[in-house]
């Protein structure tokens, strides 16, 4: 037996020392070295380290969909002194967004503005998935054993020869070249920034502003017009309904600004009529559908860095339409006086 995991020793060794999922300590730059990574761990961790120094008080929240929409563009639709920062996750089901909301009650200095982005394609996200870059962080959830088990689902997938295979040359050499089928790598050249959580990917954009035609014919998309189509089986199921109650509790206990957005997608697919009515049912006034908006932006591909994530420019539309018509001298004296 003790033989047997004689081969496992330097593996498993090395995953502690080089912490190649960057899960075991605190960095400086999360990205800068080009491996994939859990986002919600960097998320976490990031809050965590930073929290007592910058006291957050709004977050956007959201799959990595919501990593466009810039902090500094959404302050502006909020009250002088708003503390943003972004709380998302990779592929960030519905069970995660609950648990998210539920941490932040527990840790955030306050829930004043909470901004949800949402697609119908979150709905149909299993809960509680194990891949490396998906599974949720350990810091938002509450059960005494998960912490155990997200470092063996951790240390398995380190484990694989596919990702070895890829690893091992990378650690000797630094060159970033996948051996196999499976990436390891970040597919974006992320630009961090550790105050807000924020994403950029400046390159991209600088690409897509100065020649687009070469960037698509690198990251090809489909932005040809199509028919909206709803699914005819309902999304929200009775677990889904549960969490997002449990989340509009949550927000409304904690006299929390914010709204739950469905932003429009490529697929055209929108919620079908029982699934909107349950949305607005449980948010009411904060919940807004988008998912039939926004017609020319959806037509115009360099509002695209791929199939499903749109850029901060249209991200910047949205949040104009979300927010319009709030008063925002209204909400300056609310805050001034609180």
């Amino acid at each position: 037996m003790v033989i047997a995991t004689i081969p496992l020793t330097v593996p498993v060794a090395l995953y502690f020392i080089c912490d190649p999922f960057k899960v075991l300590r605190t960095y400086d730059d999360y990205f800068a070295d080009g491996l994939s990574v859990n986002k919600g761990v960097v998320t976490a961790s990031t809050f965590e380290a930073e929290n007592p120094a910058h006291h957050y008080d709004s977050f956007i929240l959201g799959s990595s969909i919501s990593c466009y929409y810039e902090a500094d563009n959404w302050k502006k639709f909020l009250e002088p002194g708003a503390r943003p920062f972004h709380f998302d996750t990779s592929n960030q089901p519905i069970r995660t967004l609950r648990r998210t909301v539920e941490y932040l009650e527990r840790n955030a200095y306050s829930l004043r503005n909470i901004l949800i982005v949402l697609d119908p394609f979150i709905f149909r996200l299993q809960p509680d998935k194990t891949d490396m870059v998906f599974i949720d962080p350990p810091q938002i959830r509450k059960e005494w054993w998960y912490k155990t088990f997200f470092h063996y689902k951790m240390i398995s997938h380190f484990l694989n020869v596919k990702y070895l295979v890829s690893y091992l040359p990378w650690l000797y050499s630094k060159e970033k070249r996948s051996y196999c089928d499976t990436n390891i790598f970040e597919p974006q050249p992320i630009t961090w920034d550790r105050i807000t959580n924020e994403e950029h990917v400046y390159s991209w954009d600088d690409s897509i502003s100065h020649c687009p035609e070469i960037f698509y014919a690198r990251h090809p998309i489909g932005c040809e017009p199509k028919p909206y189509n709803s699914s005819k089986e309902n999304l929200i199921n009775k677990d889904i309904e549960e969490d997002m109650r449990t989340i509009a509790v949550i927000l409304n206990r904690n006299g929390c600004n914010y709204k739950v957005v469905i932003s429009p997608n490529l697929r055209r697919e929108v919620l079908n009529e029982c699934d909107d009515r349950i949305m607005r049912n449980i948010f009411g006034h904060n919940y807004h559908n988008l998912g039939r908006d926004f017609h020319a932006a959806m037509t115009d591909h360099t509002n695209f860095y791929d199939n499903t994530h749109y850029r901060a420019s249209l991200a910047g539309q949205i949040m104009q339409k979300i927010y319009a018509g709030t008063d925002i001298e209204n909400m300056n004296r609310l805050f001034l006086n609180d």
